[in-house]
Parts: structure tokens; sequence; C-alpha cells
């Protein structure tokens, strides 16, 4: 089975927990995310919580399978976010260039 596609919010929840608790092994780290319900009160398992809440399987299968952000919706975000806003500094091509340059930098640190 492939590795389940997570909102950016869940995959970086997932994350800083687990660097958050190095100490902590594989079975561990399980064990706190099966037990999100009564331990996820604030920020990174407050969020794995309400994910949980709302995709019970989908979030049982990110501990079975693994989890992988899902790109196609950060890059949704992106162009969204970009559309929507004003150009910078009245500046079309200075605009574009410093889209390209977000989406060039997702590109080499995903």
């Amino acid at each position: 089975m492939e590795k389940i596609l997570v909102p950016e919010k869940v995959y970086r929840a997932f994350e800083n927990t687990k660097k958050a608790m190095p100490h902590l092994g594989q079975d561990q780290l399980n064990v706190l995310f099966l037990n999100i319900f009564t331990i996820g009160n604030a920020g990174d398992l407050k969020i794995l919580k309400e994910y949980a809440k709302q995709n019970p399987t989908k979030y049982l299968k990110c501990l079975v399978y693994g989890y992988t952000l899902d790109k196609q919706e950060v890059l949704k975000n992106m162009i969204h976010n970009w559309l929507e806003s004003p150009i910078a500094e009245n500046d079309e091509m200075k605009d574009i260039e410093m889209f390209a340059e977000r989406l060039t930098k997702f590109f080499y640190n995903s």
C-alpha cells in the first residue's frame, strides 16, 4: 500500500511531534498517536486530533502505511494565494519572478 496523502498542516504536525520526541521509538510514537483523543489538547497534537476526528480511517492508515505531503494541495494553495494577492510593488514581472522563486524552492525542498 502507498503512503497516505495528507494536508500540509497535518504533515507538519506529525513531523513536529516526531522531532519534539526523539527519545521515542516508532512503536512508542504509534502508541502516542493512537491515544490522540486523550492527549491531543494543544498545538500539533490538537491538529492531529482534529484530523483523526474528521478522517478516522485515513488517520489510522497514516499510522499503518505511513503518510506523505499532498504536494498537489500545497501547489493549489500557492497558486490560489498568488492569484488572489495584489501585484508586488506594482511590477508584474517582479511578481512573476518572485512566484517562480517560491515554486522553485518548493520543488527543491520537497
